[in-house]
């Protein structure tokens, strides 16, 4: 390139030609180009492109030069605005029209305009969207009011008291996003951590497909306008607004970084209660490992699950078990394969310190399982025996795993008695179970996994989380699922009130507004999680048209009352005013 003389710019410069700049964007978003030239006649242009990955990936610009009078008075142009990707790229200025001089451009950051849209947490920073991927309630919606971070066609709040100043309003019980009209919106601030496919699902109630059909459109934008729209997924009635069901996924490609998704509501009126954006994962490596079932496909885990320990994964040695000798002892039940085999298919046998098989399943719904085996050991002597057993989905890295249990002698290798159970947190859907024997020989039967009978009445049956800092605030009507004489004990089997939960024998108040017609003795529990172990408070919000009424409170944990608070006496108030638990 020439340099002009005097003014060390890029001179002398002929039609098409251009040059490159190399640099590194720290942040994505808006930026705007100006440049430094001279010109002696009118027609001068430079054409403007940013290049990454081998591609220019913004739309071409063109700055008009002045005629400046002379080469050595230079004036400033511009700007031109770009949209640019964060990391390492490529600028290439191209001049057009014959002979002028550069003598140095400027590129900017332009900081978004602050109008007070923020992510609704503790910290207001973007909900990151990493490898796991995010699973976020509806209701924490966007700071920032109507216009900004959400459009509701009233300005009154309805429904539950959550977020009760603004007028996106929440139903009862379920906490979700209720209410809705044709046309409103809510927004979440993400930041997005890689460039990729997406899958984006909803968690949705719809009492009634009438008067027309429900849908969910969601948009990403970087700045003032979307850069990608999803393909809207459509809501499909559930029988009951309380009744929430998963929708269809929808792929979108995304952007990485920090991005505004918005979520716009058609149809009319729906619940939604979460959203699920999880990046999509590559076609995994197949590796020939599939459930031994006839057409390879999982086995299906209910609420009461058996399986022969003999059904073990095809995939052979260091895929769908490890075993310390090839040579395959006892019968060939399943021949080829070096696990070995007591009888006609009887159990796993002549087992080895350190050996594992697998088992694909599918859990077809989240929760807390007791996981049994069915074993025998014919030996006292030597090592505790025991088995270990993991749970693995996607990349191969364990999400739940359980303590050892423990293999009693059983007094002979023909009496297989059941094990204790221990329980887990299993997620939905297709995952490996991998159980691994330790101590030396003990042989395996079958095992089971049972949806244990009491959890928590939530989508994934785990425990309610008591906070460190914020306590829990419960609504009575959402005691435990596992029925009569195990989650609660009520005097008469036919629910009264509502039917909020079906199946009960626990009455309800209006749509889960309290628990009512309550008898002497009748209790309910709850399962928590305590974060911090220390003093704790226990309160109510309770009515009676009568004095004399008490509620005793106990906490137990492993089948033990810990400790047995005193008696609450319940003060008399309104009529059909909610009953419900604060536990601090």
């Amino acid at each position: 390139m020439d340099i002009s003389n005097g003014t060390e710019a890029l001179g002398y410069i002929a039609d098409g030609e251009w040059v490159e700049y190399t640099f590194n964007v720290e942040t994505a978003g808006t930026y705007t180009l100006s440049f430094s030239t001279s010109a002696v006649t009118d027609g001068k242009t430079i054409t403007a492109a940013f290049e990454q990955g081998g591609g220019f990936y913004t739309p071409a610009q063109v700055q008009n030069l002045p005629n400046t009078g002379s080469f050595t008075s230079f004036q400033t142009v511009g700007p031109l605005t770009f949209e640019l990707e964060e990391g390492e790229q490529v600028l290439r200025l191209t001049f057009n029209g014959g002979q002028l001089d550069l003598a140095s451009f400027t590129l900017g950051f332009e900081a978004p305009v602050n109008d007070g849209q923020s992510a609704f947490n503790d910290t207001q920073t973007a909900w990151e969207v990493g490898t796991e991927g995010l699973s976020l309630e509806a209701r924490f919606y966007d700071n920032g009011g109507q216009g900004v971070a959400y459009n509701d066609t009233t300005a009154a709040h309805q429904g539950d008291a959550f977020r009760s100043d603004e007028a996106v309003d929440i139903s009862m019980p379920s906490q979700a996003i209720g209410f809705i009209e044709d046309g409103e919106w809510v927004e979440y601030t993400i930041n997005v951590a890689e460039d990729g496919v997406y899958d984006l699902d909803f968690l949705t109630s719809m009492a009634s497909s009438n008067p027309a059909a429900r849908s969910i459109t969601a948009s990403f934008a970087k700045g003032d306008t979307p850069y990608v729209t999803a393909s809207s997924v459509g809501v499909s009635p559930t029988g009951s607004w309380t009744s929430f069901t998963q929708t269809d996924t929808t792929q979108v490609t995304l952007e990485a970084g920090e991005q505004v998704l918005r979520l716009t509501f058609n149809g009319g009126p729906m619940d939604l209660a979460s959203f699920n954006l999880a990046p999509v994962e590559p076609p995994p490596v197949d590796d020939a490992q599939q459930a031994f079932t006839d057409n390879g496909d999982p086995w299906q885990v209910g609420s009461d699950f058996t399986l022969d320990a003999v059904n073990y994964d095809e995939g052979g040695q260091g895929v769908a078990y490890n075993d310390a000798d090839a040579e395959q002892i006892g019968t060939d039940f399943r021949p080829g394969d070096g696990v070995d085999i007591v009888g006609d298919g009887d159990a796993i046998g002549w087992v080895d310190e350190g050996e594992w098989v697998e088992y694909t399943l599918n859990i077809q719904q989240a929760g807390v399982y007791d996981l049994s085996f069915l074993s025998a050991l014919g030996d006292s002597s030597g090592a505790q025996r025991s088995i270990t057993a993991t749970f693995t989905k996607g990349d191969g890295t364990p999400y739940a795993s359980i303590d050892p249990v423990v293999i009693s002698p059983t007094g002979g290798w023909g009496n297989f008695q059941p094990t204790d159970a221990t329980q887990v947190a299993l997620e939905t859907g297709e995952q490996v179970l991998r159980l691994t024997f330790n101590g030396g020989s003990q042989d395996l039967a079958s095992f089971s996994l049972a949806r244990d009978g009491q959890q928590a009445f939530n989508a994934g049956g785990t425990p309610w989380v008591v906070g460190a800092d914020e306590g829990l605030t419960l609504n009575a009507a959402l005691f435990d699922e596992g029925g009569q004489d195990v989650a609660y004990n009520d005097a008469d089997a036919v629910q009264i009130g509502s039917d909020f939960r079906p199946d009960e024998g626990v009455d309800i108040v209006g749509q889960g507004e309290a628990i009512g017609w309550v008898d002497e003795g009748e209790w309910v529990e709850y399962t928590i999680n305590v974060e911090q172990a220390g003093s704790h408070t226990l309160s109510f919000v309770t009515s009676s048209p009568n004095d004399g009424r008490t509620i005793s409170a106990a906490v137990e944990q492993d089948g033990v009352f810990t400790n047995s608070p005193p008696r609450r006496r319940c003060r008399t108030l309104a009529p059909g005013e909610p009953m419900w638990t604060d536990l601090r």
